[in-house]
This record gives C-alpha cells, sequence and structure tokens, in this order.
C-alpha cells in the first residue's frame, strides 16, 4: 500500500512528465493545433505544417469548414482513384472525442510516386487533415518521424480566438464591404461582413500564397493560364491586363468574365499575382456581374494594401 509520501511523489512525477509533454508541443500558427515537431524538419514558410528540403517530406496540417461526415466519404477507393490515388488502408481512429479515420494511400504527380498516411477527425462543424508525405526512394525512417507527430496532435477547442493573419509572412486590410472571415492554410477568405457560413455566396475576395516555390519566367502567360484555371468556373474570357506593382513586388493584374458551372451566371473575375523571386502571392475576387463596377473599387482596396512583412 502507498505511502501519503509516496502518493505525492507519484502525483509530482506525473505532473512533470505532463508538462514535459506539454512543453514539446509546437501549436502552428493561425490553428488550435499542437503537436510533436518531427526529428530533423524545419517549420514550412508556406504551409501549416513542417517539411525536410533535402528529401522533400512533409506533414501538411489543414482545418477546413466542413463537418467530417461530409469530408470522410471521400476516402474511399473509387472517388480516389479518380484523383490518381491509391488506397492502401483505411481504418477508424478517433481524437479523444472527435470522430475520425487513418488513411494511408499513394499518389502520382509529375512522374513521381508518394506514400501519405494522413489522420482526419472532426466533428459537425470543421475537420482536421493532417497528411504525412513521403517521396518514393526516401529514408522510410522518414515516414515513422512523420507518423510519430502526427499521432501526437492535440486540438484545442477552449483556446482563445486568435488572429485569423496570425504567422502569415504577408498582410491585407479589410475591404469596406469584405472582411476577413477564415484562414485555410496560408490563404485569407473575405466575405460579406467577415462572416462565412459554407456554402458560400456573394462576393468573395481570396489570398493565398503558393505552396510550392515555383520558378515563374513569363509572368504575363502564368498569370492568364492560372485566372483560367478558376475553380467552378468556365467559358472564362479575359478582359483587360496590365503590370502592377505593389509592395516592392512586381505582377500581373487581369480583369476577366466567366460562366459559374453550376448557375450558368455571368461572373465577374478579379485577380492579381505578385511573384517575389520564387512561388507567388495570388489575389483573387469574385463577383456577379452586375457588381462589377462596385467590386472593382473593393477589390482594388484589398490587393493594393497587401503588404509583405
Amino acid at each position: 500500500m502507498l505511502t501519503l509520501a509516496q502518493t505525492g511523489q507519484a502525483a509530482e512525477k506525473q505532473a512533470a512528465e505532463s508538462n514535459v509533454k506539454a512543453a514539446s508541443l509546437v501549436r502552428l500558427a493561425g490553428t488550435n493545433i499542437s503537436l510533436k515537431p518531427p526529428t530533423g524538419f524545419t517549420m514550412s514558410q508556406t504551409f501549416s505544417g513542417f517539411i525536410d528540403p533535402k528529401t522533400n517530406c512533409s506533414l501538411m496540417v489543414t482545418e477546413l469548414p466542413a463537418p467530417i461526415d461530409k469530408v470522410l466519404p471521400g476516402f474511399n477507393a473509387e472517388k480516389m482513384k479518380e484523383k490518381n490515388m491509391f488506397l492502401k488502408n483505411l481504418e477508424t481512429k478517433n481524437k479523444g472525442t472527435y470522430m475520425g479515420a487513418l488513411v494511408e494511400f499513394s499518389q502520382n504527380a509529375l512522374g513521381t510516386t508518394v506514400h501519405k498516411y494522413a489522420h482526419v477527425f472532426g466533428n459537425d462543424a470543421f475537420t482536421v487533415v493532417a497528411t504525412a508525405t513521403m517521396p518514393e526512394g526516401a529514408p522510410p525512417e522518414l515516414m515513422e518521424r512523420l507518423k510519430e507527430a502526427v499521432n501526437s496532435i492535440v486540438y484545442d477547442t477552449n483556446a482563445a480566438a486568435r488572429p485569423v493573419d496570425e504567422g502569415l509572412p504577408y498582410k491585407l486590410n479589410d475591404g469596406s464591404l469584405l472582411k476577413k472571415a477564415k484562414r485555410l492554410q496560408n490563404s485569407l477568405i473575405f466575405t460579406k461582413d467577415g462572416k462565412f457560413a459554407p456554402p458560400q455566396s456573394g462576393p468573395l475576395f481570396i489570398a493565398a500564397q503558393s505552396i510550392a516555390e515555383v520558378m515563374v519566367q513569363n509572368k504575363a502567360e502564368y498569370a492568364k493560364k492560372r485566372i483560367q484555371d478558376t475553380a467552378q468556373l468556365k467559358d472564362i474570357t479575359v478582359d483587360a491586363e496590365e503590370e502592377v506593382t505593389i509592395s516592392g513586388l512586381k505582377g500581373r493584374k487581369v480583369l476577366a468574365t466567366g460562366l459559374d458551372t453550376k448557375t450558368g451566371a455571368k461572373t465577374f473575375i478579379y485577380q492579381v499575382m505578385l511573384f517575389p523571386d520564387t512561388g507567388y502571392y495570388l489575389m483573387q475576387g469574385l463577383s456577379d456581374e452586375a457588381q462589377r463596377k462596385e467590386l472593382l473599387v473593393e477589390f482594388d482596396k484589398i490587393a493594393n494594401s497587401f503588404k509583405l512583412l
């Protein structure tokens, strides 16, 4: 039977171990997620997570404003195969009280096979997707380190509200109509009055930093191709384009018109791309064509407030 002194010593040891564990966790800026960094990896400057630049192994953690029961069905063999992903294993793994699953799969991209290990968990308000990625041929022990980091994730539901742009390498001011509403990785979403309730309707402005550090040679052509790839729009026609300089970065401004793939509604597309030495910053505004004149002023106001930190 433990003496009172032994009981006290055991409690102190447990508390000390808990403190050490908490101290070893690192919170990802702009999120309520903390985890133990994978050994030998550095925190990424272009996404929420960690990377090993030598091997391109990485851990990316994304908070989605979508319920878990809408996200999990996408992780099935048939749907994943359509996206050139091949499911290896799927098993239930909750995170505390949150419903979740472990997913192991491979993906072929740009002629390279990458292996992925993801923990997907959440509730009826949000979903967290933590994905470890290892290119074919990288040392297997790196994936083990990444898995350990994924399994160490702690989601703090009691954390105080944090600035939506916390830790970003850039800053943008709110517009007169559109305000910062949500963050997704290193992207900011601006909506009317800063309210976010998917599916989103009405004018929208999104600012994003490229994840890949691509070298862009022909900036004009790259910007036009990017606007043609705007999601959920078709029959896109470029109306005007010009060179811009914002916060010391040269870039391209493109105005275009497209049709909504679901409703057929005529849509005004506003885009500014800024190019540092590698990668780019993308700012894109969308509105009904009837609001073009008003929203062009609003989109310009937000885009021109861009400041590289």
